[in-house]
C-alpha cells in the first residue's frame, strides 16, 4: 500500500494494489470434468490446455473446466477440447491415471472466483510484466518486477473479481544455474553442490528447490521435450550440451517433481539464501526499497501492461482499490503510530516516539532469567582504526540507565591491513575463538566503512563472517561501523544499539499496553 497526497478535505489517500476486474462481453465456455479430478491435477491440466488451445485460456474450478478465448476468435469446440485434453494425457501419463471425459455445462455458471482465475491465467501464461533494471552489482541484476494473483473483493454488498499487481525488487542471479554449477563444481560432487540450492525457473519465475539429480540430457532430452511448456525452457532442453545434468525440483509444498536442465534455471537470490551462492545480501538492501513515487508510477506501468493482454478477453481494469473512493475498506488509527500506548518494567506506560524515556523510567517489561539479577557479559573485537574504550564506557552507562549491569570481558585488536581475503577470513576466525574462551553473552564487533561496501567474490564481507561465526556458537553480536562512531555522536548511535542488545539477549523491552485494532487483521 502507499500514500498520496490529496485534496485538502483529506490529507492522504491510500492506494492499494487491488485492481477490480470487469468483462464486459466473454466468449467463455465451461466442461465439466468426469470422473472427478483434485485439485493440483485440476490446476496442471488447465495450465497445458491453455498452452495447447490456441489463443484459448483454461482454469479449473470446482469439478470444471473454463475456457475462455478473445472475442475475435471462434471458441474451440468441445470435440477439440477433448482431442486436446485425451493428447495430453498421452504425452503426461502421471497427469491422472485414468482417461477423462468432458461434456458441455452452462457458462453463465462463472463466479467472481472464477473470473478472477481466469484473468490471473491470460497473466500468467502470455507474462506482459516486462522488469525493469535498476543495477547491476557483482554478477547480480537488480530489478522491480511484479507478482500477481488472483482475489475476489467484496464492497457495496457485492463480490467482485479482482487482480492483485505487487511491485517488488528481485535481485537474480544474471546467469543460468549451469553457469553457477560450472564455476562451483571444483568445490565437490556434484549433489553438495545443487541439492538444496533454492532455484527459479526462466519460463514463469516460479521458486523451489533441487531435490535430486535425474541424469543427463542425453538420457532425458526426447522426454523432457515432450513436456516442456514454456519457451525459454524448450530452448534449453533442445541446446543443452549432452552432459548437462538434469534436477528435480519441488515447487512449494506440492507433492509433483518437474526436471530441468540446469540451464532453464537460476539461483533463487533471497535475504535467507543469498549466503548459499556466495554473496552478501546487505549490500543490496539500500537497493529493495521501492519510494511511494516511483511505485504508483510502476503501478501505472504495470497496469497498462497487463491491461493489453486482458483486453483482448474482455476484461477491463479499474482503478486500485483507494481510500478517496472506498473509505469503509481502509482502516486507520485514531492517533498516531508514534503516539501508540507501551508498557514498560514496573508498569510504567510510554508512548511509542519515546521508547527510550521509557526503558530508562521502568526498565524493560521482561527481563530474561540469565539477567535477573546476572551481569551482561561483553567482548569487544576491534578491526577498524581508531579508539573505542569511550564508547564501550558509554554502553555500559547506558545499560546500567536501563536496569542492567555489564562487564567488559575482553577487547580485542585485530588488524588486517595488508592482508588478502583468505588469510583475513582466518586470522579473523582465530581472534573470534580466542576472545570467546571465556563465556560472554554478546560480542561488539567495531568494522571498517570498507566492509561495507564488500562483496563475496573473494572471500566475502566481515560482517557476513563474524555473524556466522559467532551464530554457529549461539553468541548475540552487534556490528558497529567506523565510520558511525566517527560521524554520529555517541549518544544517537546508543539509542540503537543499547536496546538492540537488551533484544537480542531475550529481554522483551516493551508490549502494547493497550490492545491495537489493527492486529486483529492479521
Amino acid at each position: 500500500m502507499t500514500a498520496v497526497t490529496a485534496a485538502p478535505t483529506q490529507e492522504f489517500v491510500f492506494l492499494s494494489e487491488v485492481f477490480p476486474l470487469s468483462i464486459v462481453q466473454s466468449n467463455l465456455a465451461c466442461y465439466e470434468v468426469m470422473p472427478e479430478i483434485d485439485q493440483e491435477t485440476g490446476n496442471r491440466l488447465s495450465f497445458h490446455l491453455s498452452r495447447k488451445l490456441e489463443d484459448a485460456t483454461v482454469v479449473w474450478h470446482e469439478r470444471r473446466l473454463w475456457v475462455l478465448t478473445p472475442n475475435q476468435r471462434p471458441q474451440p469446440t468441445l470435440s477439440r477440447c477433448q482431442a486436446v485434453l485425451s493428447a495430453t494425457q498421452q504425452n503426461i501419463p502421471d497427469l491422472c491415471d485414468q482417461p477423462l471425459q468432458l461434456q458441455g455445462d452452462d457458462a453463465r455458471n462463472a463466479t467472481p472466483t472464477v473470473l478472477s482465475k481466469l484473468a490471473f491465467q491470460i497473466l500468467r501464461i502470455k507474462q506482459p510484466f516486462k522488469p525493469i533494471l535498476i543495477t547491476s552489482i557483482a554478477g547480480l541484476a537488480v530489478n522491480r518486477k511484479v507478482k500477481f494473483w488472483a482475489e475476489t473483493i467484496e464492497f457495496q454488498a457485492e463480490i467482485r473479481p479482482a487482480v492483485t499487481i505487487a511491485i517488488h525488487t528481485e535481485i537474480a542471479f544474471s546467469g543460468s544455474l549451469a553457469d553457477f554449477y560450472a564455476s562451483n563444481v571444483t568445490q565437490g560432487n556434484p549433489e553438495d553442490v545443487l541439492i538444496g540450492l533454492p532455484v527459479q525457473d526462466f519460463d514463469m519465475g516460479s521458486s523451489g528447490s533441487i531435490v535430486r539429480l535425474i541424469g543427463t540430457m542425453q538420457e532425458h532430452r526426447d522426454r523432457l521435450l515432450k513436456l516442456a511448456a514454456g519457451g525459454i525452457t524448450r530452448h534449453a532442453i533442445q541446446t543443452a550440451p549432452a552432459d548437462q545434468i538434469v534436477v528435480a525440483i519441488q515447487f512449494g509444498k506440492g507433492k509433483k517433481l518437474f526436471h530441468y536442465p540446469l540451464s532453464a534455471l537460476r539461483p533463487s537470490i533471497t535475504a535467507e539464501t543469498a549466503g548459499q551462492f556466495g554473496f552478501d545480501y546487505r549490500q543490496f538492501l539500500r537497493l529493495t526499497k521501492i519510494p511511494h513515487a516511483e511505485r504508483q508510477r510502476l503501478l501505472t506501468t504495470f497496469k497498462a501492461q497487463a491491461l493489453e493482454v486482458l483486453l483482448r478477453y474482455g476484461f477491463e481494469i479499474g482503478r486500485s482499490l483507494n481510500s478517496l473512493e472506498h473509505p469503509d475498506l481502509f482502516w486507520q488509527p485514531t492517533i498516531p503510530l508514534d503516539q501508540t500506548p507501551l508498557l514498560f518494567g514496573q508498569g510504567v506506560t510510554g508512548v511509542r516516539g519515546r521508547i527510550l524515556h521509557g526503558l530508562s523510567t521502568g526498565g524493560v517489561y521482561n527481563r530474561h532469567p540469565n539477567f535477573h539479577p546476572g551481569i551482561i557479559r561483553i567482548a569487544a573485537l576491534k578491526l577498524c582504526d581508531g579508539s573505542v574504550n569511550a564508547f564501550l564506557e558509554a554502553v555500559q552507562q547506558r545499560l546500567r540507565r536501563y536496569g542492567f549491569e555489564s562487564e567488559i570481558i575482553d577487547r580485542k585488536p585485530l588488524s588486517i591491513v595488508n592482508l588478502s581475503a583468505a588469510e583475513a577470513r582466518a586470522a579473523l576466525e582465530k581472534a573470534v575463538n580466542k576472545l570467546i574462551t571465556v563465556p560472554v553473552d554478546i560480542v561488539l564487533t567495531f568494522l571498517p566503512q570498507s566492509d561495507r561496501e564488500a562483496d563475496d567474490d573473494d572471500g566475502g564481507s566481515l560482517y557476513h563472517l563474524v555473524y556466522s561465526l559467532l551464530l554457529r556458537r549461539n553468541i548475540a553480536s552487534q556490528v558497529i561501523y567506523d565510520d558511525t562512531l566517527t560521524q554520529v555522536e555517541h549518544g544517537q548511535i546508543l539509542n540503537q544499539v543499547a536496546p538492540g542488545v537488551l533484544a537480542k539477549l531475550g529481554n522483551l523491552p516493551f508490549i502494547l499496553a493497550e490492545p491495537l485494532e489493527i492486529a486483529d487483521y492479521f
